[in-house]
Formats: C-alpha cells, structure tokens, sequence
C-alpha cells in the first residue's frame, strides 16, 4: 500500500481541485462497479483507465485524492491497484441521491 510519505509529498505538490474529486468519485464508482458489491475487491488502474477513458496522470491525480479522503486503499508506487474503503460507500450513496433528485426535477 502507498505509504503516508508519498502521500505527504503528493500533497505538498498538488493542491486538489473541483475536477480531482469529480473525478475520484467516478473512479470509485466503477471500482465498486468491478467489485460487484464484493468487499475488498481490488481492481487494477489499467482497467479503470480504459473503462473511464482517463490519462495516466489524471487517474493517478484522482486515486491519490481518493486515497487522501479515506475512499480508497492503494497497491504500488507508481499505483496500480485500488479498492474501496467503507467511507467511499457514504460519498457513493450520497452522490447517487444526488443524482435522482436532479432527474426527478427534471
């Protein structure tokens, strides 16, 4: 797993944005996808980043701002896997009702 000190430097280079956590948020929606509900299923970037279509550099941006929120675990430096924490659950659940509102409104 990444260790804090790579997160630490991470965070000292990068300041997230609104785009970062769009972002982490998408991915972690189609790691939950891949995991089927399975809990601690690992999921590997290559395949996250050719079903959401993402360069290297923005999933790893995002993983790492997932990871600094508490919604992913990484697996290798440069990452290559991740998979789910409880609290990516919570954002997941929120996000969704979110979204059914806004097409209720519609």
């Amino acid at each position: 797993m990444v260790a804090r000190q790579h997160l630490t430097q991470y965070e000292t280079q990068h300041a997230p944005t609104a785009v970062d956590r769009t972002v982490a948020i998408r991915v972690c929606r189609e790691v939950s996808s891949i995991a089927s509900n399975e809990v601690l299923q690992w999921a590997f970037l290559d395949s996250i980043a050719d079903r959401l279509c993402l360069s290297e550099r923005t999933l790893q941006t995002a993983v790492r701002y997932a990871a600094q929120q508490g919604w992913l675990l990484l697996e290798g430096e440069p990452v290559h896997s991740v998979v789910l924490c409880d609290a990516a659950t919570s954002i997941l659940a929120g996000r969704l009702a979110s979204e059914a509102r806004l097409k209720s409104a519609e």
